[in-house]
């Protein structure tokens, strides 16, 4: 399997399975209401099931565009290769201030 290919399927099951949490938190906190509604309905494992769907295409494709803008090229160019997040450098700048252009006035 392309390695393209597995990092996207990876992906995407990483973002169903933040969904299969991020469901049962809401279901199970009882969010708006939305746990008693859905316990309550004769058919409320159905709108769990589409909550968690729509949820987890939300948080896959989210997911696999991370993984996506994170791909670089190797330095040969061929492939590529995922990024390692590194957080930027931040030097304070020496500004000396200007004397001359400073006006008093008498």
């Amino acid at each position: 399997m392309p390695k393209l290919l597995r990092l996207l399927i990876k992906n995407t099951a990483i973002g169903f399975g933040v969904s299969a949490t991020f469901v049962a938190a809401v279901i199970w906190s009882d969010t708006a209401q939305l746990g008693s509604l859905i316990a309550a309905s004769p058919v409320g494992w159905l709108a769990a099931t589409i909550l968690f769907f729509f949820v987890g295409l939300t948080f896959a494709s989210v997911q696999m565009g991370i993984a996506v803008m994170r791909l670089d090229r190797d330095e040969d160019g061929s492939g590529t290769r995922l990024r390692s997040w590194r957080a930027p450098i931040m030097v304070p700048a020496r500004i000396a201030p200007r004397v001359d252009s400073l006006k008093f006035s008498d």
